[in-house]
C-alpha cells in the first residue's frame, strides 16, 4: 500500500495533477519539488527546472545535454 500522507512539515498540500494522490516533497540538489508517491510523476514549479539545470551544466550531465538553454 502505498502511503498518501502529505509531508507534514508542508504548510500546504498539492495533489497530482494525473493520478490525484497526495504529492510528497523531495530535494533534488537542494532545490524542493514535488513527486507523486503513486504515479512517480514529477513537478516542477516555475524556475525550478531552469534552477537544475544550472547546477548541473558545469558537470555536462544529462540534464545539461538535453536541455540546452540559449543565454542570448
Amino acid at each position: 500500500m502505498v502511503d498518501n500522507e502529505p509531508d507534514k512539515s508542508l504548510d500546504y498540500a498539492f495533489h497530482c495533477p494525473k493520478c490525484k494522490c497526495l504529492l510528497n516533497q523531495v530535494e533534488i540538489l537542494d532545490i524542493p519539488i514535488e513527486k507523486c508517491p503513486q504515479c512517480s510523476g514529477v513537478w516542477l514549479d516555475a524556475g525550478e527546472l531552469e534552477l537544475i539545470y544550472e547546477r548541473e551544466k558545469a558537470k555536462d550531465s544529462w540534464i545539461s545535454r538535453l536541455f540546452k538553454f540559449d543565454s542570448k
